[in-house]
């Protein structure tokens, strides 16, 4: 369904690898997407934590292993591409212009990508969108159910929740996908609009098991992930919520 402000607060779609990628090759595809994406800066991942106490929380040491990739975006900072050494990352922040500009971004930067990069096996493809739904000051005492049909079964005697955060991870016989929904309260004082209650609906759809590896087979799957992400999407919430992401 369409609207006239959709609550989409950032769109990913995610190529990842089962090898990587070499440092020379990540540094040329960082130099050839400078034209459209003139903004850059470096980001910083810990992969592999590992907390090891011997008999004294004192004598506690941490390792990590730091990974680190690439980030460019265009000149107003809502369009965005990732680089790390074993995945691709195409993101669209607000204003979401709609599936195919978002898709045709990325069948531009993967087609960049790939004539550094070479042929890669594909390890997972996989879309995510993160919804911020903003209710106003007029509803912010309505209960959740009257936005969401995902929320957390709290006994009515301990009263309202001031913040939560729940996740479910759901296997999909379609295509063989696994589906991730992450639905939280953001704290009143994250909350980004004055006098307002937001809530995240955070949808996550991959496909781990033989994901295809030619540019055909991976726009037909991308475009199967994102049709099931509408129908979930439209599932976990109701009319009322539908109602604000159309008023005028």
């Amino acid at each position: 369904m369409n609207y006239k402000h959709p609550p989409i607060t950032e769109a990913v779609i995610e190529i990842r690898l089962s090898e990587e990628i070499s440092d020379s090759d990540k540094n040329k595809i960082w130099r050839d997407f400078i034209d459209e994406y003139p903004l850059e800066d470096m980001v910083i991942a810990a992969k592999d934590v590992e907390i090891k106490i011997d008999g004294n929380a004192d004598n506690a040491t941490t390792s990590a292993q730091i990974e680190k990739g690439l980030r460019r975006s265009s000149t107003n900072a809502d369009e965005v591409i990732l680089l790390w050494k074993n995945s691709f990352i195409v993101s669209q922040l607000a204003p979401y212009p709609g599936w195919e500009t978002f898709i045709g971004r990325f069948e531009q930067g993967w087609s960049i990508w790939k004539k550094t990069a070479g042929y890669k096996n594909i390890s997972r493809i996989g879309i995510r969108y993160i919804n911020r739904i903003d209710i106003p000051s007029s509803d912010i005492e309505q209960p959740i159910s009257r936005y969401l049909s995902i929320f957390p079964n709290i006994p009515e005697t301990l009263g309202s929740s001031a913040h939560y955060a729940i996740q479910t991870q759901i296997p999909l016989a379609q295509d063989n996908l696994t589906l991730t929904i992450s639905s939280s309260l953001l704290p009143t004082t994250m909350a980004p609009l004055l006098n307002h209650k937001s809530y995240i609906m955070d949808i996550d759809i991959g496909k781990e098991t033989n994901p295809p590896q030619n540019d055909k087979a991976i726009l037909e799957l991308l475009n199967n992930i994102r049709e099931i992400k509408n129908q979930c999407f439209e599932s976990c919430i109701t009319q009322q919520a539908r109602d604000l992401f159309n008023h005028d």
